[in-house]
């Protein structure tokens, strides 16, 4: 081998060890497993609570649109 393709030879080497693989799982999850893990990944719907004042729905511990919280106003209506 020449001179040249040494180097070339361990240049290519040096950054085929830089190389990152990926990681892969050793083997395959069942679907019991699967089902398993996503079991606690189920969404909610939002609790929502009705204004006594307004008759207004809005999110439970949030002030409604009117600016109304359990009853009270508190803040400005949202629209103005």
């Amino acid at each position: 081998m020449q001179r040249s393709q040494i180097i070339v030879y361990v240049v290519i080497k040096y950054y085929l060890l830089l190389e990152i693989e990926m990681a892969v799982q050793q083997n395959r999850k069942t679907r019991s497993r699967r089902g398993m893990r996503r079991s606690h990944d189920a969404l909610t719907t939002a609790a929502l609570s009705v204004e006594s004042t307004t008759g207004e729905t809005h999110l439970r511990h949030h002030v409604s649109p009117d600016g109304y919280f359990k009853g009270r106003k508190i803040a400005p209506a949202s629209g103005s």
